[in-house]
């Protein structure tokens, strides 16, 4: 109701604004801005959080208040910077001029409610705001929900088109952040029951030895990824929250897989998230719900050298035969690349080396 409400409001400023304030060129330099200013944000926020976060200053509000500022400061100024550079003595007639402040309007509109929409859901906030997207407690990936018109996915799905394209700096969103505003709804969905939507960007290891497995349980192909989970304070490279625990649910881990065809390193193109299925516990598969919280008891980490203390987590996930996995990524802002999948279910990664984590 709110994203519904909020978007009409919002649509219905801009188109009157651009209507009764702008001529034709100055409609088009707001679009321009809007797109500017989402595209700065996008690129930008996590870098800069992550920044603040390793200096343990904002917590989880630092993502979406960097992302909120970089959009309205990267707006502003090139909206301003086009006016100044307009011609002012162009004019196209006064029909031109409201048509055109309607139609950018609309679309000045959209993408400031998109962005809106992607800062609420970056904050830690009930699952309901901007909209509830999932279930509480019955998370159906396949069918979620969306705003209205889906301004937020309008927002991610062109940025995400424009990193793998020839502007891209050779880390494309698509892969880094597939299926983002999925991820952004998933990761938060317990936020109000006390799991941290954040962590240390390097927080999780995976041994390079045995750290990716495919094995047939119960018929089935699963691949399994053995992700360390490391000890301590946030701004010290842990996961451990305010209150000093590791707690996260299985909507909060998710492996990015590219087709075997597709050619580009791993960081280019697109890449398609799948989740957890369940848990490895004692070479037995255990099937598991995305809501579940896993909180990390303090006798489940060991002494890894080179790590420190680390928590071991075997998870299983339903990987087709023509993707291949190439990271992992846990809560919202800690992406590991794996390595090369072995066979077999058991492996031990007290003796191994680990690859580390890092956005």
């Amino acid at each position: 109701m709110f994203a519904a409400g909020a978007l009409i409001v919002i649509t219905i400023l801009c188109m009157a604004h651009l209507y009764l304030k702008s001529s034709t060129l100055r409609s088009f330099a707001t679009v321009i801005a809007a797109v500017v200013g989402a595209i700065a944000a996008l690129g930008y926020y996590e870098i800069a959080a992550d920044i603040l976060i390793s200096k343990a200053r904002g917590g989880q509000w630092a993502q979406p208040g960097i992302f909120a500022a970089i959009f309205i400061v990267a707006f502003a100024l090139t909206r301003e910077c086009a006016y100044f550079l307009l011609p002012h003595d162009v004019e196209f007639g006064e029909l031109s001029a409201h048509i055109t402040g309607v139609v950018c309007g609309v679309i000045v509109g959209v993408v400031i409610s998109g962005v809106l929409f992607i800062a609420l859901a970056l904050c830690p906030l009930s699952d309901k705001w901007p909209y509830a997207r999932f279930e509480q407690d019955n998370i159906n990936i396949a069918g979620p929900k969306s705003s209205l018109l889906d301004s937020d996915g309008i927002v991610a799905g062109v940025f995400g088109w424009i990193s793998r394209g020839s502007m891209s700096s050779g880390k494309s969103f698509s892969v880094l952040h597939a299926d983002f505003i999925n991820q952004l709804h998933l990761n938060r969905h317990k936020a109000r029951e006390g799991v941290y939507m954040i962590t240390a960007a390097d927080s999780i290891v995976v041994p390079k030895k045995g750290g990716i497995r495919i094995a047939d349980i119960g018929g089935r192909s699963y691949t399994i990824v053995r992700m360390g989970i490391k000890s301590g304070e946030i701004d010290r490279g842990g996961a451990m929250d305010k209150d000093g625990k590791v707690s996260f649910t299985l909507s909060q881990i998710r492996i990015v897989c590219k087709k075997k065809a597709q050619p580009g390193d791993a960081a280019t193109g697109s890449g398609h998230p799948f989740y957890p299925k369940g848990r490895i516990v004692d070479n037995e598969f255990k099937p598991a719900s995305l809501s579940e919280i896993v909180e990390v008891s303090r006798g489940a980490f060991e002494v890894v050298s080179g790590c420190g203390r680390v928590a071991w987590f075997d998870l299983a996930f339903s990987v087709p035969s023509d993707m291949r996995p190439i990271l992992l990524e846990f809560k919202q802002n800690a992406v590991v690349q794996l390595p090369r999948a072995t066979a077999g279910t058991d492996a031990s990664p007290a003796d191994t080396g680990t690859t580390g984590g890092g956005s």
